[in-house]
């Protein structure tokens, strides 16, 4: 068999999946709005006397729909395609299923979930840098995260009078705030099960691609 030339022959480098995080590029910061975007939407309510689109009741009754929609279709992908970020998402997925449920013990065990995921995912973070780097998966899991911190901030009065007054209105509005932000992070992890077949709004130069393999003559 005849040598491959040095600029044809497999780069076993190139091969590997490498993880581009580069947070000066606006691509990384695209869904930022939709954390602005949602509050905006809790005080036009509130303007238009629209209560009937933020009742706690209806939007927990719409998370549980959510968090197991979310459950299944990670679950899914991971069997149907063997894919390792979606099986750590549905535990994650699950783990927040369970706390809409409320049954006793679930407070409590959502963070220690979170605390076994992270280490899972440190684990097992080789294997996941493939997956998040297609389509705009990571992109999508950023937006989540950062509605469910935002969320939890909203739930503990960060932004109270007495601690970082930046939200107006907050006494008032604060339990709306934290249920329509916990809803909008759902709905951006259900988009980021599917975010892997989205069209990437724009690759690093280092990120993952797959090699096509150069056989001799």
């Amino acid at each position: 068999m005849t040598p491959l030339p040095a600029d044809v022959a497999p780069n076993i480098d190139a091969e590997q999946p490498q993880l581009v995080l580069n947070p000066l590029m606006w691509w990384n910061w695209w869904l930022t709005p939709i954390a602005p975007a949602t509050l905006g939407f809790v005080y036009l309510c509130a303007d238009r006397y629209w209560w009937y689109l933020l009742q706690k009741p209806d939007l927990e009754w719409l998370a549980l729909i959510l968090t197991a929609f979310a459950t299944g279709a990670f679950f899914n992908h991971a069997v149907t395609r063997h894919d390792p970020l979606h099986l750590i998402l549905g535990c994650l997925a699950f783990a927040f299923l369970c706390r809409e449920i409320h049954f006793t013990g679930t407070s409590t065990g959502v963070y220690v979930a979170l605390v076994v995921l992270v280490v899972w995912s440190f684990l097992w973070r080789d294997r996941l840098i493939a997956p998040l780097e297609r389509g705009q998966t990571k992109s999508w899991l950023a937006a989540a995260a950062t509605m469910y911190l935002l969320s939890q901030m909203i739930a503990r009065r960060a932004f109270a009078e007495r601690h970082f007054p930046i939200l107006p209105q907050e006494e008032l509005l604060h339990v709306e705030m934290e249920e329509i932000c916990e809803t909008v992070a759902h709905i951006c992890l259900i988009l980021a099960s599917f975010a892997g077949g989205f069209r990437p709004i724009r690759r690093g130069q280092n990120a993952f691609k797959p090699v096509a393999t150069t056989t001799a003559h």
